[in-house]
C-alpha cells in the first residue's frame, strides 16, 4: 500500500493508504480533505461509522487516484504513525 488521494464520483478527495486490486481498491487510514475558507484544509474519516479497515471500494466509484503534494503526504504519516523522511533536495 502507497499514500495517494482518490477522488471519488462523489467528488470527495480521499487521502489513503491505498492498494489496486483486480476490480477494487483498499482504503487504509482513509480521511476526506476537506478545504476551508482560510485556505487551509483539514481531515475527516471517511467511514467514520464503519470498523471496518482496510475498506473495500470499487473501482466504479472512483475517478482517479493521484500522488498527494508532500504537505498531504507528511499529514496522513503524521497522524497515521508513518516514519516521515526529509525531503531528498540537500543543501551542497
Amino acid at each position: 500500500m502507497s499514500v495517494k488521494i482518490v477522488r471519488m464520483l462523489s467528488g470527495e478527495d480521499v487521502l489513503c493508504d491505498c492498494e489496486d486490486n483486480d476490480n477494487s481498491y483498499e482504503f487504509k487510514d482513509a480521511v476526506v480533505v476537506v478545504p476551508t475558507q482560510n485556505q487551509s484544509v483539514q481531515f475527516v474519516p471517511y467511514s467514520p461509522f464503519s470498523t471496518k479497515d482496510p475498506l473495500t471500494i470499487n473501482k466504479n466509484m472512483v475517478v482517479f487516484v493521484a500522488e498527494p503534494d508532500n504537505s498531504l503526504f507528511n499529514q496522513h504519516k503524521k497522524m497515521f504513525g508513518g516514519i516521515l523522511t526529509p525531503d531528498s533536495m540537500l543543501a551542497s
